[in-house]
């Protein structure tokens, strides 16, 4: 038996239910904006971005399962943009559906997908992650007004890095990314919301 044939058997011996397990810590930089003031902005997050647990079992060798907790960095992203935006920011919690006196804008942020693609099955040496949230925007009554899409992306090379390194980066790239459109979508459309 060749060199190259017995360790891929190793290999895929060894990785029989296999795992690689991610805990995300991304940290987001203030945004350097300019606030809107005399607007109070209550925030609902969905239970996937307070806490979110994503698992990917369609990783090739198939045995393997990629496990990625994000805590709350998800929330943290969303909270730091819009606490630089906004003075008076109230987190609700996703039950409460009352209206609260003095609140302008009601704002309901959901993930809607995350999308993950391995060097393996991009056929490259990079992760590459994509983030979908939808963010219901609602009047000083809960009346809906309008609904934003926000998106982010992030991937990053392996190279030297140990391929959980990698995929971190590209997370953390991501969620980046995510903060950097919802800056540049309150910037431009969040005066039409109030006009």
């Amino acid at each position: 038996m060749h060199h190259h044939s017995k360790f891929l058997l190793l290999f895929v011996l060894f990785c029989q239910s296999c795992s690689q397990s991610i805990v995300v810590n991304t940290v987001i930089p203030d945004p350097l904006v300019s606030k809107i003031k005399n607007y109070n902005i209550a925030v609902v997050y969905g239970p996937d971005i307070q806490n979110f647990q994503f698992e990917d079992t369609d990783i090739e060798p198939s045995d393997i399962t990629l496990s990625i907790d994000f805590q709350d960095s998800q929330m943290i992203t969303f909270s730091r943009i819009l606490n630089g935006f906004f003075s008076n920011l109230t987190t609700l919690d996703n039950s409460n559906n009352e209206i609260i006196t003095g609140i302008n804008i009601y704002l309901e942020i959901k993930l809607e997908t995350i999308e993950y693609l391995s060097p393996i099955q991009s056929g490259s040496e990079k992760h590459a992650i994509w983030f979908n949230y939808k963010i219901n925007i609602f009047d000083h009554t809960r009346t809906p007004i309008t609904s934003w899409n926000i998106t982010g992306y992030g991937e990053d090379t392996i190279g030297s890095l140990k391929t959980t390194q990698s995929l971190e980066k590209a997370i953390d790239s991501g969620l980046r990314d995510v903060g950097v459109n919802l800056s540049m979508k309150i910037e431009d459309d969040f005066k039409k919301l109030i006009e």
